[in-house]
């Protein structure tokens, strides 16, 4: 194999390619390339030993025309013949602009290109290199903008005393910049001429907050507290310095107990001052927020679950709150008690709040939270629940037989929802009185007693749609007993049966009257008469899950 290379004749030819400017602008660079080889790495350009080296070497040679002070003197000599003392200048204080680094990298390459190197200009370490120093270029072209708008606005403010547009601009500016200590400066003077006493600086001190700034957040609640005439404002400034210090110490590398504890003693400080003086409602508003930020930090970072749940339940019976905020003092009591490993209780305060909040996100929070501890835990058993209703006005006492705190009758005013039907779901002449509830599997016999030609009704929880049976004719009597019998197989826990559905209820042999319902069907309530001589119905009912 024959290896032929262009001869000189073919080499000049192609130089003729190029218009003598050009070729006066290619020489001039490449000039300058070869003293920075020789300065440099002692060699020159063509002499490496392949195109990597080429790259390198090149790749340098734009950082150092980029950043080095010696290439603004560079840029102001001419290594073009003939030309050496013309437009010469030796004091340039400018470095290279990016777009004359790339008229510098275009006559690099043909001058490569003509030694026989196949010199590629989109080559990684080159491209990388230019998009660098074009986009370091765009950084310090906004910087210098930057600094043009912080020094004009400061000229106008100074030459415009009574026109606050340019301290409003300053500070937008300063905070924009994350620089809050300047910003504070600003805002300090807005909100007096203003005459705001300490709203303005309160907001400067709430984005210093969201943005991890607890110093300066800090720094600007404490300055509201020393100088403002606004008892309500002074008081949201006391209760956000300790938010604003609980999370400088929550996002610290190491938490320190007496830190927490330190904070604890300032939130029963601040709850101390507030008294019954002044506007009550607004007082109640504070000792709520107050209340709730110090449950959060003996639950969650103290473990202190009895006085956080102390402190919870007392935020809850302050009056003139709204359901919404108890709902969510409710939902963080659950947690607590999730914490506590009691998650009997905890499931059962979150069902309650599904119900109550069934259109709410509350609720839905409470469905999900309940739903998390069952499928985390997998040791569970599911809860099957029946709504009980009586006729209204009359009195029923509900029992589980051989039941026990899992397994039992709720009343309504132990959960604390019975009103909860009154507008939605409500029945005509009946009245809501509790639940029973069941997380074990097996044959239960629940027990209703009270007074004569009473009706009660059991809605099954799990499938809202209908009722499961209607009993009455006679009713529960003063001295007699009605027997319901709910049997069946229940799922272990959600994370082994995750979709569950109720079977067709099927009775049992008996000499009683039983009249059976599908509970996947739309059910209408259903008249069940005493048969029995001692006014005893006995109503047989076997319910199981399937997936």
């Amino acid at each position: 194999m024959v290896k032929i290379s262009l001869n000189d004749n073919v080499s000049k030819l192609r130089e003729k390619s190029k218009a003598k400017n050009t070729k006066d602008k290619y020489n001039g660079d490449w000039l300058k390339f070869i003293d920075y080889c020789k300065n440099n790495y002692n060699c020159k350009p063509l002499e490496v030993d392949d195109l990597d080296s080429a790259y390198s070497l090149v790749a340098n040679y734009m950082h150092w025309l980029h950043e080095d002070p010696e290439a603004k003197i560079l840029k102001g000599i001419s290594n073009i013949p003939g030309r050496e003392n013309i437009n010469n200048n030796p004091y340039s204080s400018s470095a290279y602009k990016a777009s004359t680094i790339q008229r510098i990298l275009a006559s690099i390459t043909y001058k490569y290109r003509l030694g026989g190197f196949q010199f590629d200009r989109k080559n990684t370490t080159i491209s990388e290199t230019i998009s660098a120093i074009v986009r370091d270029e765009k950084n310090n072209k906004a910087g210098q903008a930057k600094e043009l708008l912080r020094k004009s606005l400061l000229k106008q403010a100074q030459l415009n005393p009574r026109k606050i547009i340019y301290s409003e601009l300053l500070a937008w500016f300063y905070t924009l910049e994350s620089n809050y200590e300047s910003a504070l400066i600003q805002v300090r003077s807005l909100d007096k001429k203003l005459g705001k006493n300490g709203s303005r600086i309160m907001d400067l001190g709430l984005t210093a907050l969201n943005n991890s700034e607890y110093d300066i957040a800090i720094k600007c609640y404490d300055e509201v507290i020393s100088s403002s005439s606004n008892i309500e404002l002074i008081y949201k400034a006391e209760n956000k310095r300790l938010l604003t210090i609980k999370k400088k110490i929550l996002n610290g590398v190491e938490i320190e107990v007496e830190e927490l504890l330190d904070l604890k003693a300032n939130y029963l400080k601040l709850l101390y001052q507030y008294n019954s003086e002044g506007n009550q409602h607004a007082i109640n508003k504070r000792k709520f927020e107050v209340l709730k930020q110090l449950a959060d930090l003996e639950a969650h970072h103290l473990k202190d679950y009895s006085s956080a749940k102390q402190h919870i339940n007392q935020a809850i019976s302050i009056s003139g709150i709204n359901e919404s905020n108890r709902g969510d003092l409710r939902l963080e009591l659950a947690d607590i008690l999730v914490l506590q490993d009691n998650i009997w209780e905890a499931s059962l305060l979150y069902l309650k709040l599904e119900k109550q909040f069934t259109n709410d996100p509350i609720g839905h929070e409470a469905k999900f939270r309940n739903a998390k501890i069952y499928y985390y835990t997998g040791e569970f058993d599911w809860t099957h629940i029946y709504n009980v209703w009586v006729e209204e006005g009359s009195s029923v006492q509900v029992e589980v037989i051989g039941g026990d705190d899992e397994n039992r009758f709720f009343s309504c005013e132990e959960l604390e929802d019975c009103g909860i039907f009154d507008e939605d779901g409500a029945i005509p002449g009946f009245e809501y009185i509790g639940e029973v509830s069941f997380v074990d599997s097996g044959t239960w016999q629940v027990e209703f007693s009270g007074e004569n030609n009473v009706d009660v009704m059991i809605r099954d929880d799990d499938s809202f749609g209908g009722f499961l049976g209607i009993l009455g004719g006679g009713g529960v009597c003063c001295f007699g007993i009605l027997f319901l019998l709910i049997g069946g197989i229940l799922a272990a826990t959600m994370k082994d049966k995750p979709k569950v559905g109720i079977s067709p209820i099927v009775p049992v042999e008996t000499e009683d009257v039983v009249v059976v319902h599908d509970s996947s069907s739309d059910l209408s309530p259903t008249r069940f008469p005493l048969m029995s001589d001692r006014g005893v119905q006995r109503l047989y009912l076997l319910t199981r899950f399937v997936v």
